[in-house]
């Protein structure tokens, strides 16, 4: 699609799924529809709200915006796509309901997006307000979450994603239309890591950019009730979707993806789970690992004892007193018996 203003601006499609959230949905909404970008829709869907939200949404007298409400409650990953598949944009962003976007916002964003082809998402850093707007500092309150701008590159991004966890700021987000439809929509059945599990999807194939100033006002309820505050039942659910994040993340992409490529993925990946799982989890899933790997040795005939080595020596993840030393040597193992010396 190519919907541009006579300046030749390309369409940015906001795509907000909303729930109960009467108290903020109309200075979110203003704050996208006051940007200083020239060309915007927002899609923004209410997931049967039990307050007035879609009311005061339908009663924004703008003709940029299209509200639509479900039949019944869908949760905010398959709202958020419903917005996605509506949404005729050259680029899509997402935002909470609860959001605020600064002016230049995307206006910002766009620019880094149309100057550099190779970017499939552009991010910032937030700045904190609390439930009735107030600005929160980290001085005032540690707990709040990190989003630092980190910059790069593609392989140094993807591998900073596996080992840290999510550090993109959702709301910010700005996508290339193109790379969204490459990776397809967020995951409906990943509740708190849905996120991350798309920012992965892009990251593999994609440049990702962090402008390193505030472009919106991330809002924080200080009561636990954010999706990924942190508590028992936040770290169950953390640790539980991460496996599913990383099975998939595993499994190749395309018929096209060499076994070389997918297996430097889980090689990278297995060094993130060493730093973000318990030992019992970690050992589960490093079987799981080794058995796909194993397997794609099998199936690869051209590949090489060589490649498999130096493969686990250029990620330097493995040593005496590393305790997925006997991954590696099975591996090996399996590799040499398999394919054979061909170096």
């Amino acid at each position: 699609m190519n919907y541009t203003t006579s300046s030749g601006a390309p369409l940015v499609s906001y795509c907000i799924p909303a729930y109960n959230h009467a108290q903020y949905v109309e200075a979110c909404l203003k704050s996208i529809l006051a940007q200083s970008y020239p060309n915007i829709e927002v899609v923004v869907i209410d997931d049967c709200s039990t307050d007035s939200t879609y009311e005061i949404i339908r009663s924004l007298d703008d003709p940029r915006v299209r509200a639509h409400r479900n039949l019944v409650n869908v949760g905010p990953g398959e709202t958020v796509n419903r917005c996605i598949l509506m949404a005729k944009g050259d680029f899509i962003a997402v935002s909470g309901s609860d959001d605020i976007h600064f002016r230049d916002k995307t206006a910002i964003q766009v620019e880094h997006l149309l100057a550099n082809p190779r970017l499939g998402a552009v991010f910032s850093t937030p700045a904190f307000i609390g439930p009735q707007g107030e600005s929160l500092t980290r001085d005032q309150h540690p707990e709040l979450p990190v989003f630092p701008a980190f910059n790069a590159g593609r392989d140094a991004m993807f591998q900073e994603l596996l080992r840290r966890g999510n550090f993109l700021l959702a709301p910010s987000a700005i996508m290339r239309r193109s790379v969204v439809e490459g990776v397809g929509l967020f995951d409906p059945g990943l509740i708190q890591l849905q996120d991350y599990d798309y920012w992965l999807r892009i990251a593999v194939d994609n440049d990702l950019l962090v402008v390193d100033q505030p472009l919106v006002q991330y809002r924080m309820m200080l009561n636990g009730s954010n999706l990924s505050s942190e508590n028992e039942a936040s770290r169950n659910r953390h640790h539980f979707e991460l496996s599913i994040v990383f099975e998939k993340l595993a499994a190749p992409r395309s018929a096209g993806e060499s076994v070389e490529q997918v297996d430097a993925r889980r090689v990278l990946m297995l060094q993130a789970l060493e730093h973000l799982h318990s030992r019992d989890v970690l050992n589960f899933r490093a079987r799981l690992l080794y058995g796909q790997i194993s397997g794609g040795v099998d199936e690869h005939n051209g590949a090489s004892m060589g490649a498999y080595r130096q493969l686990i020596s250029d990620n330097a993840i493995f040593s005496d007193r590393n305790p997925l030393v006997d991954f590696t040597t099975k591996l090996l193992r399996h590799a040499r018996k398999t394919i054979g010396r061909k170096t």
